[in-house]
């Protein structure tokens, strides 16, 4: 290799994994060590030798940064079990996908074949090509997009779909000669066996969010000019590349792709970081934002029962929405209003003749609402608002006379009570600052 090519391999910065190793209970008769068994996961497992490399990785996707120790015993490290399936990668022009038949002996490697010379001896394939000693393995390198940091971080699967698609994406990816933002996903298989047992595995997926023909028009590609600028520039210098930042333009394309709220405020920040002229950025990400808490939304006001909403709002807060019950938000008031509603003493069902029908509501919204406050048993209009909110999905100013009467009948029977409100809150989350968004 020459040494130009050396200056232009970035370091290694961690791993990104799709499974981890679990305790089968049982012990080795001839080690004494606990025997253990790979198991697959639902989302991606980081691990990286620095904690503090980890640690943005935590605040972007969730879990908490812990000790690892690898299973062959080597030193410790840190592993970071995230709450997403779907994590922003750039993909380098150059070696993102490596490939191999290796047999390893414990943690050494003892074959490295690419199906026809075996690399470490030099000498012609030694496996059966019907009944392959080595495994195959396939190695994707790919840098994280939103995380600090400037190297690379292995993704290895000893998978047949992953060995099949994986080469074919990156190869067109590198068409591009640029480095091409994209997402790095999980997708879970299902292969019925011979013997009709069916089996399930993970497989690592790449996905852009734009078109064959996009892509091969450098649209994919992050500052492409730049980064071939800059490369000519390290090879002179002997300094490796850098990435250029986005561009003003750059963001709000990259937030309308955003997958989370919590997404979205990281472009936010990185767009105030550099300077970013705010007002399209944050147009893009109220646009964005508001497509996303839509399901939130309509989880909240339809949950049947109290833990129906409670998992409704676990999910919401995955996302990056009502952390703050208390934020005067639509998604908050939605929620705080479901519980009061659900809070709510039932109504027995009575056995006498139901009664004639409502008279025509003649008393304004405005009117209505005066004597709404009043009413309500609680001693905070907003307590109110938000209960109405949840009951009829949209905030007291939207509704119309017929829903503000029904509600104020609601009040005046029973149905609401401040005690039944308090009883039974909705589980806290931290206060923090937050975005106009």
């Amino acid at each position: 290799m020459s040494i130009i090519g050396l200056q232009m391999r970035m370091r290694q910065l961690g791993e990104i994994r799709i499974g981890h190793t679990v305790d089968t209970g049982r012990t080795s008769a001839k080690t004494g060590k606990a025997i253990l068994r790979p198991e697959k996961l639902q989302q991606f497992r980081l691990t990286a030798a620095s904690r503090a490399t980890l640690e943005p990785i935590a605040a972007l996707y969730g879990g908490t940064v812990q000790p690892w120790t690898p299973p062959n015993g080597g030193p410790q490290e840190w592993e970071v079990y995230t709450d997403t399936d779907r994590i922003p990668v750039i993909i380098p022009p150059r070696n993102a996908v490596t490939q191999y038949f290796e047999l390893y002996r414990g943690s050494r490697c003892e074959r490295r074949c690419d199906g026809q010379i075996e690399q470490k001896s030099d000498k012609p394939c030694m496996c059966d090509p019907e009944n392959r000693a080595c495994q195959i393995t396939t190695r994707l390198n790919v840098m994280l997009r939103d995380v600090p940091g400037l190297g690379v971080w292995l993704l290895t699967t000893h998978g047949y779909y992953a060995a099949v698609e994986l080469p074919m994406v990156a190869d067109f990816l590198a068409q591009t000669s640029g480095y091409v933002d994209a997402w790095l996903t999980m997708e879970l298989k299902r292969v019925t066996r011979a013997d009709g047992k069916v089996a399930e595995f993970m497989v690592p997926k790449i996905d852009v969010a734009v078109s064959p023909a996009q892509l091969l028009a450098g649209e994919g590609a992050i500052s492409t000019k730049a980064i071939e600028a800059d490369r000519a520039r390290a090879v002179a210098t002997g300094e490796k590349p850098a990435i250029e930042s986005p561009t003003s333009s750059d963001f709000p394309a990259m937030i309308a792709r955003a997958e989370s709220r919590a997404e979205i405020k990281v472009l936010w920040e990185r767009a105030k970081a550099a300077g970013v002229p705010s007002a399209p950025v944050e147009q893009a990400a109220r646009e964005r934002s508001q497509e996303l808490v839509k399901p939130h939304l309509m989880a909240a006001m339809s949950a049947k029962t109290l833990e129906e909403l409670s998992v409704a709002l676990t999910a919401a807060r995955a996302a990056g929405f009502a952390e703050n019950l208390e934020d005067g938000s639509d998604v908050s008031g939605a929620f705080t209003g479901r519980r009061t509603f659900l809070s709510a003493p039932s109504t027995p069902v009575s056995s006498e003749p139901m009664q004639p029908a409502r008279p025509p509501v003649t008393a304004s919204p405005q009117e209505l609402w005066q004597q709404i406050v009043p009413a309500w048993p609680g001693d905070r209009t907003s307590d109110c608002e938000k209960a109405f909110t949840g009951r009829y999905g949209v905030p007291p100013h939207q509704a119309t006379a017929l829903d503000l009467a029904e509600f104020l009948d609601a009040i005046r029977s029973g149905e609401y009570s401040a005690p039944a409100v308090d009883e039974v809150p909705l589980p806290p989350a931290p206060a923090h600052d937050e975005p106009p968004f």
